[in-house]
């Protein structure tokens, strides 16, 4: 369910962009780096337990030496 909430944000991303370019260059632009900005922030945070779980991991290996 969360790869679909992705895609539908990144085909209306891709629509705003294909139907606006005659309007202006600057909102294409402005809205595909929004939507980059955006999938790239909910992927960081889907990914924040695998980090903390790594972190601790390196941290817990550290003591050993």
């Amino acid at each position: 369910m969360e790869i679909a909430k992705i895609a539908l944000l990144i085909l209306i991303a891709l629509f705003i962009s294909g139907s606006i370019p005659t309007l202006s260059r600057e909102i294409t632009v402005f809205t595909t780096f929004s939507c980059c900005i955006v999938v790239l922030l909910y992927i960081l945070k889907q990914l924040a337990p695998t980090i903390e779980y790594i972190k601790n991991i390196t941290e817990s290996v550290a003591f050993y030496d």
